[in-house]
């Protein structure tokens, strides 16, 4: 029958998956390996996941973009902040 879709079978979507990884010993003499990667479906991103790797255990989380961009923010907070700022002012101080 011309114009029915009943039984039809919806198109697929399509998932395109990208990731970066990286290993290093920690500040403790461990290996340690960290893979991030992205999940897209119609070049918009889904989810974010990231797996971090010890001797003893894994760690293994996905979140969603506004989730990861909030991460992203509060690390860059934490790590981009001025050196010498002082926690009184509601900066950490990470003085090497």
């Amino acid at each position: 029958m011309a114009g029915n879709t009943r039984g039809q079978m919806a198109p697929a979507q399509h998932f395109k998956e990208s990731s970066v990884q990286t290993k290093f010993t920690n500040e403790l003499g461990n290996e340690i390996s960290i893979d991030v990667g992205l999940k897209m479906r119609a070049d918009q991103i889904e989810k974010v996941w990231f797996i971090i790797k010890g001797p003893d255990s894994t760690t293994e989380t996905t979140l969603t973009m506004k989730e990861a961009r909030e991460l992203h923010r509060l690390l860059s907070d934490i790590f981009c902040a001025p050196r010498e700022a002082d926690i009184r002012d509601g900066v950490f101080n990470l003085k090497n």
